[in-house]
């Protein structure tokens, strides 16, 4: 598993809303099902100590490279 960095975090956009008081937080994400361009993703969040804190799901639409440098998506890098 590679962690990704987010794109957004120098923009007012990529910050989080909320407090957390333990340290770092975890956040695992799976595409569970694609239809099309849609992406199911079922997503958990766990706390340092590896207790689950929230889970949810997204239904996510893909689109093109074009459409996603339009929106100021350019790339996703990750750690090695």
């Amino acid at each position: 598993m590679k962690k990704i960095i987010n794109p957004w975090r120098r923009s007012a956009e990529g910050r989080l809303q909320g407090k957390n008081h333990e340290g770092y937080l975890t956040i695992r994400a799976k595409v569970t099902k694609q239809v099309r361009n849609l992406a199911y993703i079922s997503a958990e969040i766990t706390n340092s100590k590896g207790e689950l804190c929230n889970e949810g799901e997204a239904i996510y639409f893909l689109m093109n490279e074009e459409k996603a440098k339009e929106m100021g998506f350019l790339h996703c890098e990750v750690e090695d």
